[in-house]
């Protein structure tokens, strides 16, 4: 059943597979015992992140990563984004959710973005509806627009994700588009920012290929260890622009979470 959940951490990734017969049996002990379903259960861990940037000579970072899953009632975590089930059961969910958008650079991140104007992230929020297919694939489609102000864009993502030994192997491709606003945003230079070798750009909407997975692997009863990669190829209105020298952002998340 693909209500059973786990960790779902704050960015995609690349498949992960586990090879031994012995692996798969622990993980289906594992994962059987948690149903959270509208009921109460979480599982909550901490771990660590490398997420690359796109921008010229700016080195990928290492961040904390807080692992959640949390279901009370209707009301959810799972990782940075929150949310609310306004429908759900075995074949369709549809819900309300929130998430902080963490892209942006600050102008001394490099000598290729001296003077540019810092670009912080954002909070978005909108819907997320879920049709369930046990014999094929989910299919998710989530629409985000940003509610603080910060570029005034929106995403609308498309993927397609099958669950594995109780949900815990989950690869997943998708899509991803941005809007005018949200690509100008962080990847435009505006015209008071051009300099000789960073000329004025004004790019337009862009489409993104995302591509990755959740792999969990339990430790005794109550632990396991989760590891999440994902990788976004970005679209050509992103990758001509003149601050950007990579053609794909990357992260690897994994830690350890406790099931309650």
């Amino acid at each position: 059943m693909f209500r059973k959940s786990i960790v779902i951490v704050f960015m995609l990734g690349l498949c992960l597979a586990v090879k031994e017969a012995a692996a798969f049996e622990m993980l289906e002990n594992f994962f059987n015992k948690l149903d959270l379903g509208y009921e109460e259960g979480a599982i909550i861990g901490m771990g660590v992140g490398v997420v690359s940037k796109p921008y010229i000579d700016v080195d990928a970072q290492v961040i904390p990563a807080p692992m959640i899953n949390l279901q009370y009632k209707r009301f959810f975590i799972e990782g940075s984004s929150i949310g609310y089930y306004l429908n759900k059961n075995e074949k369709f969910k549809f819900a309300a959710i929130g998430a902080p958008r963490f892209w942006g650079y600050e102008p001394d991140d490099s000598n290729a973005l001296t003077n540019m104007t810092k670009r912080g992230g954002s909070f978005d929020a909108g819907v997320r509806g879920t049709l369930v297919n046990d014999a094929l694939f989910d299919t998710e489609v989530t629409f985000l627009s940003d509610v603080t102000d910060e570029h005034n864009g929106q995403e609308v993502a498309l993927f397609i994700k099958r669950a594995f030994v109780q949900g815990a192997l989950t690869p997943r491709i998708g899509l991803k588009w941005h809007s005018n606003n949200l690509v100008e945003h962080y990847f435009g230079v505006k015209t008071s920012e051009a300099r000789p070798g960073r000329p004025a750009y004004d790019p337009d909407s862009s489409m993104s290929f995302v591509a990755g997975g959740t792999l969990a692997l339990p430790i005794g009863e109550k632990w396991a260890f989760v590891t999440d990669a994902s990788v976004m190829v970005m679209g050509e209105e992103m990758t001509d622009s003149p601050i950007v020298e990579d053609d794909a952002i990357w992260s690897v998340v994994s830690g350890f979470v406790y099931r309650y």
